[in-house]
């Protein structure tokens, strides 16, 4: 049975220039935090003129609004307008998307992979960490390759590449804020965008160890790393309903192990660049290589997810032994 939405017998009614004009107002609305020359992309000269042509365009669409006496006129122009806005919105994110790190995981294109995520420290504002991966190259044995191309096997197919360990602990607060500040293209009405205000949000007995007392396991010192990690919207459900102690011992034994807070920061943000919607809205992830111990007891594994209602980065904590329905983790794979 057709729903009163869906009846045959309710003709769609045309666009009155009310509508239009609150359409318009919400598509300014949507982009009023970005500038007329976006800086968070590297433009040439001729992109830079593209966009400027479209927006001027459509400045100019809105100035005939105003001078145009008869409605029908005025109605077409408010919809010539509205797709201007819509297409310089869209020129801008394909630009931002070509310099977004894709998927391209083999060693072969290491050079390709790095500069891609020099890119995207560089937007992000973190040059200390770009600086660390200019001359860094993973110099893998045969046996290592082999690994390498193993792990791509099972699923692990998007590289990221870190910086030195002392230089994500030194700079972790500025991570936490580059990572979870407003993106381009993302609502608010779809619950998407990041919370001006506070994009991330620290539970209570995670707070008072960020930044500092987050202790990072697992990873090699002094020098950067090569990170695989799949590239999903969930983590997986073989990963559900066990402890993090648990899922730490079988993960070894397939040569992986969890993320670390500032590694998940990154990859939530790069998954959500390039796809427009946020990594692990459904189930929590366990950070596993990131710990906090309080004096009065044993360590705890930190956990993360989005959450839509607050859209923030959420954090907290649990026990290595608890056990939570709703909670798994990502897998990752380390080369150096």
């Amino acid at each position: 049975m057709p729903t009163p939405e869906t009846s045959p017998s309710e003709k769609p009614q045309p666009p009155t220039e009310q509508n239009l004009s609150a359409v318009l107002e919400m598509t300014r609305a949507q982009d009023k935090d970005q500038p007329d020359q976006p800086q968070s992309v590297e433009l040439t000269p001729q992109q830079d003129q593209q966009l400027l042509e479209i927006l001027n365009q459509a400045k100019a669409q809105e100035e005939q609004i105003k001078q145009e006496p008869d409605q029908a006129k005025r109605l077409l122009l408010y919809q010539k307008t509205i797709d201007l806005y819509h297409q310089y919105k869209q020129q801008f994110l394909k630009i931002k998307q070509e310099q977004t790190p894709q998927l391209e995981s083999n060693l072969e294109n290491f050079e390709q992979i790095k500069q891609a995520w020099i890119n995207f420290y560089n937007q992000l504002n973190l040059p200390q960490f770009s600086q660390d991966l200019e001359d860094f190259s993973p110099n893998l044995t045969p046996q290592q390759q082999e690994q390498y191309h193993q792990q791509q096997e099972q699923g692990l197919n998007y590289p990221i590449l870190l910086p030195k360990l002392e230089t994500q602990q030194q700079y972790l607060q500025t991570l936490a804020q580059e990572t979870t500040k407003p993106l381009e293209g993302l609502s608010e009405e779809d619950k998407e965008q990041y919370d001006k205000e506070e994009g991330l949000w620290l539970s209570s007995l995670v707070k008072p160890h960020f930044p500092d007392k987050i202790k990072t396991t697992n990873r090699p010192n002094n020098q950067p790393y090569l990170l695989l990690v799949p590239e999903t919207p969930e983590v997986e459900e073989k990963t559900l309903n066990q402890t993090p102690q648990k899922l730490k011992e079988t993960l070894a034994k397939n040569q992986q192990t969890g993320l670390t807070l500032p590694e998940y920061l990154i990859f939530q943000r790069a998954y959500t660049e390039k796809h427009q919607t946020h990594p692990d809205q459904k189930y929590l992830t366990y950070l596993l290589d990131s710990e906090i111990t309080d004096d009065e007891g044993p360590a705890r594994v930190l956990r993360a997810l989005w959450g839509s209602g607050s859209r923030r980065v959420r954090v907290g904590s649990g026990a290595f032994g608890g056990h939570y329905s709703g909670d798994g983790a990502r897998s990752s794979a380390i080369f150096f």
